[in-house]
């Protein structure tokens, strides 16, 4: 009965610990584009986190006590530090805590169980606004220079002028939020929860995230494509009106059926190979 106390008030103290990290992802999330994903984060690993250890053999070791008090310690100690303000430190702090906190109470084993859910707690990193400044000019040319090259197969008049599309009577401007940055976040962030919940292989989890990157560019470059052709089509305000987010979460559902389908199959063979072994 000790040790459950001992459990509860250490929990208590981190979540009072940490409190201000979360207010500050919270905060960024509403202020930064690139940081949407960051607040579900600790949500999702949390959700993870239950699943992986609960299933684990608790440890009897004798020194299972000792561990849990250093751990307490560790809290308190990390209380002090965070104060500094840096995110960074902060969510390294927490995995830190939230390991020491598993190991206490279920050993290596459950270390190793909870591995992906501690790893998955770096996402809520919001990236750094440098590399976002290299990488979005990039892929912003890079997608309209694709979408001109389809809309010039389909025997549609268009010229590119670095970012913009000039069709006739249209202009179309392949901005930041094209590039489709903050949707494949997202969609990272999503999958991930997914595949460690759904795939019983870790080969079959690592496909299926590294097959959301390439799906994420594909669907955004579709809707670019779409609203496009659809803008040409119909009219200007088909870029800029309701439509313009119809066809985004369009895309954005395609996107993740097309994963969760994907997996489906992936588990299927999976399972058919464990059937033949």
């Amino acid at each position: 009965m000790s040790e459950r106390w001992l459990c509860s008030a250490i929990a208590v103290l981190v979540v009072a610990t940490y409190t201000p990290l979360f207010e500050t992802l919270l905060s960024q999330s509403a202020s930064n584009p690139y940081a949407a994903h960051v607040v579900v984060v600790p949500i999702l690993a949390a959700g993870l986190l239950w699943a992986d250890v609960h299933r684990a053999r608790r440890s009897t070791d004798v020194m299972a006590p000792r561990r849990l008090c250093l751990a307490g310690m560790a809290v308190t100690a990390v209380a002090i530090a965070c104060r500094s303000g840096h995110v960074l430190t902060q969510v390294l702090s927490l995995i830190a805590v939230l390991a020491g906190l598993v190991w206490s109470l279920y050993g290596s084993a459950g270390i190793r169980r909870a591995a992906f859910g501690l790893t998955f707690l770096l996402l809520m990193l919001p990236p750094p606004r440098e590399i976002i400044a290299v990488i979005a000019p990039a892929v912003q040319y890079m997608v309209a220079t694709v979408t001109a090259g389809i809309v010039s197969m389909l025997q549609i008049p268009v010229q590119q002028h670095g970012v913009f599309l000039r069709l006739p009577g249209l202009q179309v401007h392949v901005a930041e939020g094209c590039a489709g940055l903050r949707f494949l976040l997202i969609l990272v962030v999503v999958t991930a929860a997914f595949a460690r919940v759904f795939m019983p292989t870790t080969r079959g989890q690592l496909a299926v995230i590294g097959l959301s990157i390439p799906i994420a560019m594909l669907a955004n470059l579709g809707r670019v494509l779409m609203i496009t052709i659809s803008a040409y089509a119909v009219g200007p305000e088909i870029a800029t009106g309701p439509l313009h987010d119809y066809i985004g979460k369009g895309f954005w559902a395609v996107a993740l059926l097309s994963l969760i389908g994907i997996s489906i199959l992936l588990r299927a063979r999976t399972c058919v190979r464990w059937c033949l072994s």
